[in-house]
């Protein structure tokens, strides 16, 4: 609450206006809270700083059957409210077993209230009620209010208006004067469109134009007042009775419809600074309520509230008949949403049972529509129990998850995911797909549903598939080189090749093969190779156990050969090595084949002797050896393969044999 502490020239300056001065600052009301709290302080004074919605009252003070009793109304109220011409609008109370009903329950000794509007009011009580106060006694004055609404007594009470259900004492410079009313009131006797019962009260312009309904006496403004000398009277006191319903009564002027939209027919009002013809309906208003901007006219209510149970919790939809306002959506009176859509989703159901809830439009100046309201039963919000038994099989490129599904009767289905994609509903307890390649983790979840669509939270697992134990590839070394060339026949969707030496990229190609001539003779090297598809996904990877490779000397066939590799080696001859069951290189062979073919087919027999020394060294792998040969009458020979010669030392003489012509 703020204070109103600035007085210039015997008026104070309000958040909106000008109004009196009274003897102590008054306090500045600005939100519904602070206007109820009015009854801790009832004869404080007061002065509305903005207008106040009250359509969240619906939902306030829970009666346990569904039903709200709304705002509680101010008892005993002394001291002064100024409206400060803001309105109180979509104020509501129920209270029907409680007599003394509205916006104060009492009014005495004083109370003063002007400048005051009371917009879409619904007020229920016993008897005694009406929208802006039950019962008044020695009021201190009332001025200036205008009120709409609704407003119901019991039809076996009395003493029920518009704008007050019993007033006595409040004349002279107390009166109540400028009072307009268009209030719907039903009850059973002594019932006014604006004033049920009045006793020694003074009533100046006033105008009501609600229909009104009663069991006994009935009257178009006021119900019921004691005349006579001394007591109550009315000047210029109006109703019309086409809209009211009441044709005649003892208590103020009946005029037509036509002739309420005349402003001639309302002597004595002040049409200069009070009153003025509302140029939309026609019918005299108070000027404080013509100059309202647009946006405070009632806010139309939604329609086709429906409530049901979905996935453990409720769903809340309304219509969308093109209206743009904000909706707030509330459950047992208290507010869990704001929307800008047509729906709402409350998962924060916790337990079964009944559950009320209330649907109201907004607009930008936070006024509100009257609240839609619908009950639903909520049963059963248990989901079922998770599956159990998962276990993954590799097998044929494939990968299958299988389950055991829930027992409860009440099961419907499993949902199964990855990522965000859906990949199974049903209660199959079997998913199989294509294996995402070699050492790769796949992130799964399962949700189980029941048939009252109650879902679990979902089961987050995860399986990383199995490592390639054979490696795709083969290896081919020299003393300085290393080449790699990769089986790509196994991996259909390989488009890219990528090699990591010691964590460097040392390829990455559409060519799956690869020669690595930046290694040193006796070294070791650690490889990792991932293939990849068109779109640059991981088909697989050899990265969790990478291939250690020693590249050869330069000298001497001294490779080291991983145990299990496929690898074939050459020494300096070019001749080539069958290691590990690896077949011989097949250019080798050829080439073998070819220098047999060329032999000269009339050499003799020392000749002969030569190739058969030749091929007894291949076998031994000693081609750097020399052999020496005796035979009985012979002079001795010696033989040396060095670079495609054979050179033959016998008898002091040197021989030279090449495969190829001498130059």
């Amino acid at each position: 609450m703020k204070y109103v502490l600035a007085f210039i020239s015997g008026v104070f300056i309000t958040l909106g206006g000008i109004g009196t001065v009274y003897a102590e600052p008054s306090t500045v009301i600005t939100t519904l809270q602070e206007l109820q709290d009015i009854k801790m302080n009832p004869d404080g004074h007061y002065v509305l700083g903005n207008d106040i919605e009250a359509a969240e009252t619906r939902l306030w003070n829970y009666n346990g059957d569904g039903t709200y009793a709304g705002f509680e109304p101010i008892a005993d109220f002394t001291g002064t409210l100024d409206g400060n011409g803001y309105s109180i609008r979509n104020l509501y109370i129920n209270r029907g077993d409680e007599a003394h009903v509205g916006l104060f329950r009492s009014v005495r000794s004083g109370g003063k209230i002007q400048n005051l509007a009371l917009e879409n009011a619904y007020v229920k009580g016993y008897g005694a009620v009406g929208a802006l106060w039950g019962y008044a006694s020695f009021i201190g004055g009332v001025s200036n209010v205008f009120v709409t609404g609704t407003v119901i007594g019991d039809p076996t009470q009395s003493s029920v208006g518009g704008v007050a259900g019993y007033t006595s004492w409040g004349e002279g410079s107390n009166a109540i004067r400028d009072v307009y009313a268009n209030v719907s009131v039903q009850a059973g006797s002594n019932v006014g469109g604006a004033f049920g019962k009045i006793q020694r009260t003074e009533l100046i312009h006033v105008y009501s134009m609600g229909r009104v309904t009663a069991t006994g006496k009935v009257g178009g403004a006021v119900g019921h007042m004691n005349t006579g000398p001394g007591l109550s009277t009315l000047t210029g006191v109006y109703w019309n009775k086409d809209t009211s319903g009441v044709e005649s009564s003892p208590y103020g002027v009946p005029l037509s419809d036509e002739d309420s939209k005349n402003a001639s027919s309302f002597a004595g009002f002040d049409f200069s600074d009070v009153w003025t013809m509302d140029e939309e309906e026609g019918y005299p208003i108070l000027k404080t309520q013509q100059s309202k901007p647009p946006q405070a006219e009632n806010v139309p209510p939604v329609t086709g509230v429906e409530i049901t149970q979905k996935e453990g919790g409720v769903l809340v939809q309304w219509s969308d008949d093109g209206e743009d306002y904000e909706t707030l959506v509330y459950r047992d009176g208290n507010r869990v949403a704001t929307v800008d859509g047509f729906s709402y989703y409350d998962r924060d159901i916790k337990e079964e049972g009944n559950y009320i809830y209330q649907v109201f439009r907004q607009n930008a100046l936070r006024y509100q529509s009257v609240p839609e309201q619908a009950m639903i039963a909520v049963e059963d919000i248990t989901p079922p129990s998770y599956p159990e038994n998962i276990h993954f099989t590799e097998k044929e490129g494939k990968l299958r998850i299988t389950w055991s599904n829930p027992t409860e009767e009440d099961f419907d289905r499993v949902e199964l995911y990855r990522g965000e994609s859906l990949l199974l509903s049903g209660q199959a307890t079997t998913y199989e797909e294509t294996s995402p390649g070699h050492g790769v983790t796949v992130d799964y979840a399962i949700k189980t549903v029941d048939k009252k669509d109650n879902h679990s939270e979902p089961l987050l697992f995860s399986y990383t598939t199995k490592i390639r134990e054979e490696v795709p590839f083969s290896v081919v070394k020299t003393h300085d080189s290393l080449s790699f060339g990769v089986d790509v026949t196994r991996y259909p969707g390989a488009h890219m090749m990528e090699v990591v030496r010691e964590g460097n990229v040392v390829h990455k190609g559409d060519s799956f093969t690869y020669e690595d001539r930046e290694v040193k003779p006796d070294h070791v090297y650690a490889y990792a190779f991932t293939l990849y598809d068109r779109e640059g996904s991981v088909l697989t990877r050899f990265g969790h156990e990478d291939r250690t490779l020693k590249a050869p000397a330069s000298s001497h066939d001294g490779s080291v050969v991983p145990e299990g590799n496929p690898i074939e080696t050459r020494n300096e001859t070019g001749m080539v090595k069958r290691e590990q069951g690896i077949v011989q290189d097949a250019e080798a062979e050829r080439s073998e084949e070819k220098r047999v073919d060329n032999r000269d087919e009339g050499s003799d027999a020392e000749q002969a002797t030569e190739d058969e020394g030749l091929t007894d060294q291949k076998k031994s792998d000693k081609g750097q050896e020399a052999k020496v040969h005796e035979e009985e009458g012979s002079f001795p020979v010696a033989m040396v393969v060095t670079g495609g010669l054979l050179l033959l030392f016998g008898g002091g003489a040197l021989f030279i044999w090449t495969r190829k012509p001498w130059k």
